[in-house]
Parts: structure tokens; sequence; C-alpha cells
């Protein structure tokens, strides 16, 4: 999640975690070696000590390595003398990785020595680029028994998308009043009993008496400059597809503008605003797949006065999409030419359509004719989701950390996973991927994808009402819309 490719620029915070244990253990190793005598305790502590200088210039070079490039910056590994020294870096999030600098050494006596230092670091250009949505700490659950924590229904219609911002939750809805807010920052394990999450409000305002319509995808985030929140809004209408709410107020929310993507010329419900991203003071929506251009980018530096700055053709309907560096990752229903579409959109000119482009030699088609569902990109990770394939992966891992670089598109990191279904949502922190798919009793899956090349199941739930992408994550708990009663729930797991 970038806004650009100055890495020099960017904001690095670090919070510092000397691991406890560390110190305890060479206490106590320095306690035994000093009844074998004084030459070998010397000795040790003079390896420890450079052990310590190594990890101090380590956590240096790493801090200047993750400011210089921090899309790049991953595990590694060096020797100097007896010390290998190395960095194990997990994404938490796009603005933020957890490191462990750490060295190793064998003694003399071929002893194991060991010294870690544990930190986070993040991105404040990319925080501030999200919008400030974005996971701060990785989970401290093992997710191996996930449950229900507490859930809640509104009534009528169901659920069709859902965005997490501070444990508010933002969802859209088919029916009036089409979109709802929980605040779930009040809630408590309670897993029979529905909870008053929702915030009551009328469907009635509107902006230049324009309506609500279905509400498709949201997309929430804060502006730093005046500290108002703001939820954008992809609309089930064929003269108003975008929409800017401001949600400072969850109790009394405002639709202050709605917009017309421009270019569409189908009467019907082709031409919806169907899926919805922020980053960076632009917004990104698509329509289906329409007789017009599907992809609109809106300048929002100014959310009650957006202006459209550009706008594409795809020839396919996007059912998920992400944007960094410039670059949208389209997963599409377009078969014939890739589920995975790659599309440099880094500098739109309105009137200038061939200003977004394809990067053809980064798009895939994958073997098989089912569609693209879902996307998620982390740490130049992109994970992707396809509809079920009979006999064949349905979950991806792709190297997306260079891809106008990529020829015969991005490279497929690891042996593709078979799920036995349709992948329709996906949410990655940590070592921990979140799926949602279509296989009746096992509808909420839990990945360890620490492992990127070998993704490991850790468990299948049944969670029946789970609805396509109807997931978001906040540390310890996912947000989930579903199709029936209860149509909002928050699960999470007790280990």
């Amino acid at each position: 999640m970038r806004a650009d490719n100055q890495n020099s620029k960017k904001g690095i915070a670090t919070l510092e975690l000397l691991i406890a244990f560390s110190f305890l253990a060479l206490a106590m190793t320095g306690a035994v070696l000093v009844s074998f005598g004084g030459q070998t305790s010397n000795l040790d502590v003079n390896l420890t000590s450079k052990g310590f200088s190594h990890i101090a210039s380590s956590f240096e070079k790493n801090t200047a390595a993750a400011i210089a490039g921090w899309d790049s910056f991953a595990s590694a590994s060096e020797t100097k003398d007896i010390y290998t020294l190395g960095r194990v870096v997990l994404n938490i999030s796009e603005c933020m990785k957890q490191v462990s600098t750490n060295a190793s050494w064998v003694t003399e006596k071929n002893r194991g020595q060991g010294i870690a230092l544990v930190t986070l670091q993040g991105s404040t250009t990319t925080a501030r680029a999200l919008g400030g949505d974005c996971t701060e700490f990785t989970s401290e659950k093992k997710w191996d028994d996930p449950q229900r924590f507490a859930f809640d229904t509104l009534s009528p219609g169901k659920s069709t998308t859902i965005d997490v911002f501070s444990k508010i939750a933002y969802l859209g809805f088919d029916k009036e009043p089409f979109w709802a807010i929980a605040d779930t920052r009040g809630a408590v394990l309670d897993k029979n009993n529905a909870q008053d999450f929702f915030v009551t409000f009328a469907n009635s305002f509107n902006s230049d008496g324009e309506a609500m319509d279905q509400v498709n995808d949201i997309d929430v985030y804060k502006d730093n400059a005046t500290g108002k929140s703001y939820a954008f809004v992809a609309l089930a209408s064929t003269t108003a597809q975008f929409g800017v709410i401001d949600v400072t107020d969850i109790y009394n929310p405002v639709l202050v503008v709605t917009r017309q993507l421009s270019g569409i010329t189908a009467p019907n419900s082709s031409a919806w605003g169907w899926r919805i991203y922020y980053y960076a003071g632009r917004l990104y929506i698509t329509a289906r797949e329409t007789a017009g251009p599907e992809l609109h980018i809106f300048d929002v530096s100014d959310p009650m006065n957006p202006s459209e700055i550009g706008k594409k053709e795809l020839n396919t309907t996007v059912n998920d999409f992400v944007v960094r560096d410039g670059i949208a990752y389209f997963a599409d229903e377009s078969d014939t030419r890739g589920e995975l579409l790659i599309y440099d959109v880094s500098n739109p000119i309105f009137t200038d359509p061939n200003s977004i482009f394809e990067l053809t030699n980064a798009s895939r088609n994958l073997p098989g004719n089912q569609n693209g569902a879902s996307i998620f990109l982390l740490g130049g990770r992109l994970y992707f989701g396809r509809e079920a394939v009979s006999g064949g992966p349905e979950l991806y891992v792709f190297d997306a950390s260079d891809p106008r670089a990529a020829s015969g598109g991005v490279p497929t990191i690891g042996t593709p996973t078979e799920i036995g279904a349709s992948v329709w949502g996906i949410n990655v922190t940590g070592r921990f991927g979140f799926l949602v798919t279509s296989k009746p009793g096992e509808e909420f899956q839990v990945w360890n994808i620490s492992d990127f090349i070998n993704p490991t199941l850790i468990k299948k739930y049944n969670f029946g009402n789970i609805v396509a992408g109807g997931i978001d994550y906040e540390p310890d708990f996912i947000y989930a819309t579903g199709s029936a009663t209860p149509n909002f729930q928050i699960l999470w797991s007790p280990t």
C-alpha cells in the first residue's frame, strides 16, 4: 500500500521490544560458566558482548533498509566471523512489519548461543495513504478454534459488503436502509444472545435530493487534515454510482455528494457501481461490465468535491481489486483475457484512456475457465482466490514485488492450493490467512501462510450464512456479514 515509489521518503516508526528470555538465558549461561573457570567465562562474555554489538549494528541497518525500500524489506541473513546474523520479517499489514534481528554463534565448547531483538516497524506514509485503515499488531491467538464472539441482526435484507475501521463496522444491504453502522467497541463475549450493535438512523438523509441505493461496496478512511471520517460507497444506481458519506458522527451520517460515472450508457444493472478502493487521495471504482468504461478514478483530496480524473474500458466485471504503487490488480470474470489483470494507473488523464494501460506481461491467464473471485496484497505477495475448479487449485500466491518487470505474468510462488470450493474472500495478517469459501460446512477457513510457498490448513469452520467477500479483520476478531439471521457476527478464537 504505497502512494509512490520514493521509498527513501517513507516515514518509519519503531517500537522496540527486547525479548526478556534472551537476557535470562544469557544470565543463566554466565552463572554456569563461572563455575568452570574464569578463562571460559571471560571468553563467553567477550563473545556475547560482540554479539550484542552485531545486533545493534544490524538493527540500525535494518531500520535504514526499511526506510530505503519498504516493499522490498524482507527476511535476510549473513555471516561475520563466527556469527550468523539475520532478520526475520513478518508482514502484519501493509503499514506494519514485525522484525526479529538475531545473532547466533557456537563457542569453542560447541555450545550454541543466540540473541534476538524483536521490533515493530511501520510505514507512516503507507498508513496515511490507507487513510488510517491499517492493522498495527499481529494476532496473539492460534486461531485453531474459531467461534462466534457476538452477533446482531439488521432487518430486512441481506448484507452485501463490510468494512471495519477502529472497531466500527460499516455494512451494505440490498434493502432499505441499504447500509448500516455497527459500533462494536463495547462488544462482550456472548455467543448465544444478540447484542445491540447497529446504530439506528433514518434512510432519508440525502444531498441535493439524491437518495441512497443498494450499497455494493464500502471503503472508509479518515482525513488527516480535517480529522473527519468518510465512507466511500459503490451504489446500485444507473445515475449515481459513487457516493461519499460523512461518518464523523456515526449517529448522524450525512450523504454529502454523489457522482455519476462518466461514459456509461447502459440503462440497466450493468451500469451499477460495483467495487471500490481508496488509496493515497484517490478513489478507484469499478462498474459491472457496461457499455462504457468499467474503471473510474477520482481525485478525493477534497472528499466534499470529488472529481473524475481517469477512466478505462476493461471489458470485464471486476469481482475484487487492490491498488499499490500506481498498479491496480483485478480479480475479474474475463477468463478469455485472464483472471488476473494488472494495470498501470499511476498517471490517469481524463481525456486520454490510453494513459491507463494493461501490463500485458504481468497479467495472468490461469489454466481452466474459472473466474477470479478475491484478492489481497501484503508484503509484495498477492493472494488470489478463484471460483471452484474441479480437481484444481483455487488459491494462488503470486510474487508482485516488481510487476512492471514481470515477463510471462507475475510469477507463482510455490504450488497453488486446492480448497475444493470457490474462494470468495481473503484477508491476510501475520502468519494467518482467513478465507471465505462456498463449501458447505467449511465456509470459514484459517490457514497458516508463514510458509507462503506451502500454506497449511489450521481450521475449517461451519458458519453457513457467511456471504461472498463478507469479512474484515481487526486484532483479534473477524467481522463477517451473513446472508441469513444473524446477518452480522464477530468471530474469534479463545486460544
